[in-house]
């Protein structure tokens, strides 16, 4: 976070915390600062693409810099991993601070920018090389807008701040679409770096069932519409009628399927055994269109049976269908295929706001397929 607007946002974390200010003054303040914050968002972006541009200019024209580099993400992966896992603590740390009466905005600042800076440290030194630097730079930009929504979540979680949701939403849009960008401007440097696409990406980190599955087995249908079918069957799905269109093929992790009978989409994710079926909140075109740009598809899972893990109060239970909302954030790479972003989720039946994330990869792994696979429906 620059230094200029730490002094902002701890200035007026200060103010909201000590001056009993009238309702409307507040939520006018509030107004302020993220009118204030919304200039720097479209910066911000530009300058994610040009530290993109010139990170990979680097390693085309010096490979070893770009064996540096792979170097250095191959290490610090485990270290993302735990900052992933870490998430839904600093979440409910800040919703706790926030809570605390008349110092609890600062509090909350204060502890925010102590944990952007520890894993700022985590990630990098100042003795790494410029190329590292110049991609930590871009991770620091995603953790910067991720500090400024965990708190904007706290904040909003607080039952004394909810007369300005809708306001805060807008500003919290702002913020995801900071994070979208830094997080897919990462995403491009890795590919650079490891000479992938995500496609060739999931293929080679198949695993051999998952790659058998992919080769023609004797006897089987060659119409993948029936193959999809067979294989939605064997994990347990009652298909209605036939299958009208599929992915079937596309990939080795997983597939989409549309039913004839009901019309329903399915998605099947081979590597975690899992069908679940998928109701679009979002025109489901904005998948499939090449359009430059950050943008956000939403969706509606069900699944059947599923277990009561660390997810489980997304969304709400029918039974034992686990049926949750997906809110997530995708980009596009140089050829228009879809890479996922942030994903989002909440509880209840219809959730205004997304305020917590999923703490199961294989629920992750759904949405992600679903965004991935949705242009080779056919």
């Amino acid at each position: 976070m620059s230094h200029g607007k730490k002094i902002i946002v701890a200035c007026m974390a200060v103010l909201l915390a000590f001056v009993p200010l009238a309702k409307v003054a507040h939520a006018d303040a509030l107004d302020a600062l993220a009118v204030a914050v919304e200039g720097a968002v479209g910066a911000l972006q530009e300058d994610d693409q040009k530290i993109t541009d010139e990170i990979i200019e680097t390693m085309t024209k010096d490979p070893a810099q770009k064996s540096v580099l792979q170097e250095h993400i191959t290490k610090t992966e485990p270290v993302a991993k735990k900052l992933t896992e870490a998430e839904g603590t600093i979440f409910l740390v800040s919703s706790w601070l926030h809570k605390v009466p008349l110092s609890g905005g600062m509090l909350t600042t204060g502890f925010l920018e102590c944990v952007e800076w520890y894993w700022e440290r985590q990630f990098s030194s100042e003795d790494d090389p410029e190329i590292v630097k110049r991609y930590e730079t871009l991770r620091s930009h995603f953790l910067d807008a991720e500090a400024e929504y965990i708190g904007l979540l706290a904040d909003m979680s607080d039952s004394e701040s909810k007369e300005i949701g809708l306001m805060k939403s807008v500003n919290g849009i702002q913020i995801m679409s900071r994070m979208g960008s830094a997080e897919s401007a990462m995403k491009r440097v890795r590919m650079a770096a490891f000479d992938e696409n995500p496609e060739e990406k999931g293929k080679k980190g198949a695993s051999a069932k998952e790659k058998m599955q992919e080769k023609p087995q004797k006897g089987a249908a060659a119409d993948p519409r029936e193959k999809a079918k067979q294989e939605l069957e064997s994990l347990g799905y009652s298909v209605s009628g036939q299958i009208k269109e599929t992915s079937y093929g596309n990939s080795s992790v997983g597939f989409l399927a549309r039913e004839t009978g009901t019309g329903k989409l399915v998605v099947c994710d081979r590597k975690n055994h899992r069908v679940a079926v998928v109701e679009p909140i979002t025109d489901f075109s904005v998948l499939t269109h090449k359009q430059a740009g950050h943008e956000v598809f939403e969706a509606r899972f069900y699944v059947a049976n599923d277990a009561r893990d660390n997810d489980r109060n997304a969304g709400y239970w029918d039974g034992a269908t686990h049926v949750f909302n997906v809110y997530g954030l995708f980009d596009r790479d140089g050829v228009g295929n879809v890479v996922p972003g942030k994903l989002y989720t909440a509880s209840g039946r219809k959730p205004s706001h997304y305020h917590s994330v999923l703490y199961e990869q294989k629920n992750v792994d759904l949405m992600n397929l679903v965004m991935t696979e949705a242009k080779s429906l056919r």
